[in-house]
């Protein structure tokens, strides 16, 4: 399955260390640890991140 979400912000993502009460900056380690694979493809408008999630097959 693959998901990506779009914004206007010509800026890569870069993925953080947050400290244990941090309220943000956990969203590509969460990516990274449950995705098959991502990345950050550009776009007229901005760019994408995408994430492929592995799917069980019936």
């Amino acid at each position: 399955m693959w998901v990506g979400v779009r914004d206007s912000s010509g800026v890569l993502p870069c993925r953080t260390a947050p400290t244990w009460e941090a309220e943000s900056g956990y969203g590509l380690g969460l990516v990274d640890a449950l995705s098959a694979r991502w990345g950050v493809a550009w776009a007229p408008f901005g760019k994408w991140v995408w994430f492929e999630l592995r799917t069980a097959k019936s």
